[in-house]
């Protein structure tokens, strides 16, 4: 379920979202738990877990 660890090791669903701080911002006036990655490369990523206990992965779009 949802209170399952929330990992970007594991198979997840990655979205590119045209504005990620909107993104961010969405997860956090719903209380919705999450984390937020740098990358090697200097990009960003969240992760949080869906109601189901899947990880989905949001990062800005990159064209």
């Amino acid at each position: 379920g949802p209170s399952a660890p929330i990992s970007p090791l594991t198979r997840h669903t990655c979205f590119e979202v045209a504005d990620y701080g909107a993104m961010k911002a969405t997860l956090e006036r719903l209380g919705i738990k999450y984390i937020e990655n740098t990358q090697p490369g200097g990009g960003v990523q969240m992760l949080c877990n869906d109601p189901d206990g899947n990880t989905l992965e949001f990062q800005p779009a990159t064209g």
